[in-house]
């Protein structure tokens, strides 16, 4: 909360838009700033007030490119709140005033001797209008001075927007108004107790129903005891507890250890008034950890527990539960984002040989999904794609789109070239980006860091945070991994993806692009969990498209027929043409004769030697054994 009337000194928390959660500290009058002489918010207000839009697609538009603030709070990097400002923010919208203009509601509302500041909204048919109170500290105070502030607009016939709440991390979006209007005087606004907005339907429940623990706690309760003693201690000798440091603390305690907490609180911070910390429970915004509490026992009341105390952290697992529960409780099956391929919330692999053309393939993935169409011969249901480019540079990711026709506005992009990336950052960011069918990571080696690809333990680690991604997203996250070297027109299709054999059976589909003998040919192969092997095909990459065609799926670049052998009589027939020979010699002609390698001929005459029909004289050489007639023939001794 402010106790003076500097702008520049009330700060507030900016986002880049509604699906960009990356928090910036601001100051209003930063924000009043930017909507008076922004030409990039001036650019983006025209392109949202654009008539042609429809209602969902200019929603949609405003989501992704206007900034918001949360005039009324100051957030930190983890969307706590760190202090209340004091500003009140109400909607006025032009439908619910037929009868006043614009600028007739912004004249209004700045005749109000207790109003601050108006600029119109996104859509430019509305206005957001300010107040100052300088009483609010806590989120019961916020909400009586918004049901005040709305009591007076409605005094001078002005109805505000029933839609929007008084919770005060709400955000407030801002869009270009060169008139936007501020009282650098802040007059302060009283709280009537009376009008405090309707808290929500929860306030009925008793505060002990509300306190869920959403964080369990690290150290024991005697060790939160022991804390809140030192820091009720150190506040008693002097130490000034200022009031978003308690905000925080009661928290940290709240979310611990819930009633226990609460009781705590109770007996070493007593209220400052009644219903104080049953107010707080009932209306927690600040996900603080019993870590808080400690760093403040430790910097107000120099107290640290002994770590020997620390409790063993539990797996917040799932319980067991029967067939009938899972029939009554479990989600519907996952829609498919590829028919008969793989769903939401699952994973999919491409794998194929360097430059066969894989980053294309997904593009042509995106394009099939976004469209409703068909990606090689498999159906896909239409939907928003995320592709998160991790290679090439933005320009580059432009003319391949451009090339393959890769322009429905229903693929995004997330350009990602040249940023240094771990899996936690990453996830995070993607799951605060909005709702996707299919989320598209190309390629993968970006994201292995100091990950061995050959390790099996290390690979299945990194899959899983990709499992990860899926789950929290409910997206089908589709990326591409190489080949190892070589022909792979004899190596099982499970085992041609390079590196340790996660790679190929963590995914719940696996397709391989392997070249063909015909030249930019591939055969498509996929092994699924799910659901049955499709048949085998062939297509040819006719840039920047897959296009198929009529060949034999098995004529793979490299394929050789069975290994050739060296039979008995083969054996015995070449010996009997040379006579007695070295070891050395007799592999050599076997070789030379049959067209066999050097193991495959010594290990012919190991076993023939094994079987008794050849052996080895007092020189040193090979023959022909002297009892042969009692030898059964034997084929294919090697």
């Amino acid at each position: 909360m402010k106790t003076n009337n500097n702008l520049s000194e009330f700060k507030v928390t900016r986002f880049p838009s509604a699906n960009n959660r990356t928090p910036k500290t601001y100051t209003l009058a930063d924000s009043i700033h930017e909507i008076r002489t922004s030409e990039p918010l001036e650019r983006k207000t025209r392109k949202v007030r654009n008539k042609s839009l429809s209602d969902d697609e200019r929603k949609t538009l405003k989501k992704k490119a206007m900034p918001a603030i949360t005039p009324a709070v100051h957030l930190n990097k983890k969307g706590d709140i760190v202090a209340y400002t004091g500003i009140i923010c109400l909607d006025v919208d032009g439908k619910d005033n037929p009868d006043l203009t614009v600028e007739e509601i912004k004249a209004k509302v700045r005749s109000m001797p207790q109003c601050c500041g108006s600029f119109r909204s996104v859509g430019g048919e509305g206005v957001a209008v300010l107040f100052y109170c300088p009483e609010v500290n806590s989120d019961r105070n916020h909400r009586a001075a918004h049901g005040t502030a709305e009591a007076l607009l409605q005094e001078v016939g002005i109805v505000t927007d029933k839609s929007c709440t008084s919770e005060p991390t709400r955000l407030r979006f801002l869009a270009h108004d060169p008139d936007a209007w501020i009282d650098q005087s802040l007059p302060a606004l009283k709280i009537d107790p009376t009008l405090a907005t309707e808290a929500p339907q929860q306030d009925s429940q008793p505060a002990a129903a509300l306190l869920s623990i959403t964080h369990p706690p690290e150290y024991p309760l005697s060790v939160g005891n022991e804390a809140l003693q030192a820091i009720s201690e150190a506040t008693a000798g002097g130490t000034q507890l200022d009031y978003p440091v308690w905000l925080v603390i009661t928290s940290g305690m709240l979310n611990s250890y819930g009633e226990q907490g609460r009781e705590l609180l109770h007996e070493h911070l007593p209220e400052q008034s009644p219903g104080e910390y049953t107010d707080k429970a009932r209306h927690r915004t600040e996900q603080h950890s019993f870590g808080t509490v400690l760093y403040y026992a430790r910097t107000l009341a120099n107290y640290t527990p002994d770590p020997s105390r620390k409790l063993k952290p539990r797996a917040t697992l799932p319980q067991p539960v029967t067939y009938a529960e899972m029939l009554r409780s479990q989600p519907e099956h996952a829609e498919d984002v590829i028919e008969n391929v793989a769903a939401r919330g699952e994973k999919l692999m491409l794998s194929g040989g360097s430059k066969a053309g894989k980053t294309w393939a997904m593009l042509q993935l995106a394009i099939a999904v976004a469209e409703g169409g068909f990606w090689f011969n498999f159906r896909c249901k239409k939907g928003k794609v995320l592709i998160v480019n991790m290679e090439i540079s933005d320009w580059r990711m432009r003319d391949r789109c451009r090339i393959s026709k890769a322009t429905s506005p229903n693929i995004d992009f997330l350009n990602l070239a040249g940023h240094r990336l771990n899996w936690k950052d990453l996830s995070t960011h993607i799951q605060g980006l909005g709702d996707y069918d299919l989320i598209i990571l190309d390629p993968i080696y970006r994201m292995l860091g100091d990950v061995d690809e050959n390790s099996n333990g290390q690979v299945a680690d990194m899959l899983l945070n990709i499992s990860e991604i899926a789950r929290t997203t409910n997206a089908l996250v589709a990326f591409a991994h190489h080949f190892s070297k070589g022909s792979k027109a004899n190596t099982a299709q499970i085992d041609r993806a390079s590196g340790a054999g996660a790679w190929a059976r963590d995914p719940d589909a696996l397709l391989t692009l392997t070249e063909h003998k015909t030249e930019r040919h591939y055969t498509l192969e996929s092994t699924l969990r799910h659901y049955p092997k499709p048949d085998s095909t062939v297509w040819r990459f006719d840039f920047p498209a897959f296009v198929q065609v009529d060949e034999d799926p098995s004529d793979l670049k490299g394929a050789s027929g069975a290994p050739k052998k060296a039979t008995t009589e083969d054996i015995l027939r070449i010996m009997e043409e040379h006579g007695e020979m070295k070891l050395s010699d007799f592999s050599k002609e076997l070789q030379s004769a049959l067209g066999i390698s050097k193991s495959t001929a010594y290990r012919a005459v190991t076993s023939a030697t094994e079987t008794g029909h050849i052996e080895e004289s007092e020189d040193g050489l090979l023959k022909i054994a002297e009892r042969l007639d009692d030898v059964p023939p034997k084929d294919n001794v090697s």
